[in-house]
């Protein structure tokens, strides 16, 4: 046991210095203050517009060019560069741009109004063609989901006619909840 009596020799290494033995408190961040409205509102137009039809073709766009692009070069390195990847319309571009096409149309999501690239609203947002539904059936389905919008509208509204919406006003008693 004589020899643990002593420390063992200074070791050094020419990676480390003091500052890296100690161990570092990690920076966390301060907590952030709530979004004002219009931030807010800055928020959810930028997440809407990276949710439309271009922004999400284009992003697909660009990983199927890299695949291309990968298909390309693995061709090359091999040797057999494969013929479809030569001529006019058959580069990266134009073939991932076709491929993603091709894999909208099949999902049902590719608008037959678009040209080569998507805009505006997805085809589930525009309104259905077929005449099924009455027209009140319609009105009364709007109504119902533009209720929380319509609302909130109608309270700023100078030229409503408030006593028309209240419940206690319009049917004499209060609804279940009111006072």
């Amino acid at each position: 046991m004589a020899r643990f009596s002593q420390p063992p020799p200074p070791y050094t290494s020419p990676c480390r210095t003091a500052a890296t033995t100690e161990f570092e408190v990690p920076d966390f961040e301060e907590p952030q203050a709530p979004l004002t409205r219009s931030e807010l509102r800055l928020k959810l137009q930028h997440e809407r517009c990276a949710s439309c039809p271009y922004h999400q073709f284009m992003d697909q766009w660009n990983d199927e060019r890299r695949e291309v692009e990968n298909e390309v070069n693995k061709s090359m390195l091999s040797g057999c560069l494969d013929p479809m990847y030569v001529g006019p319309g058959r580069g990266p571009d134009s073939m991932s741009h076709r491929r993603v096409k091709e894999r909208w149309v099949e999902q049902g999501i590719w608008r037959d109004n678009w040209s080569e690239i998507p805009k505006y609203d997805w085809k589930h947002e525009e309104p259905p063609e077929s005449d099924s539904c009455s027209d009140s059936e319609i009105e009364s389905e709007t109504r119902a989901c533009a209720a929380p919008f319509l609302s909130a509208r109608i309270l700023h509204d100078p030229d409503c006619d408030h006593d028309q919406i209240n419940p206690t006003k319009k049917f004499g008693k209060p609804l279940s909840g009111e006072k």
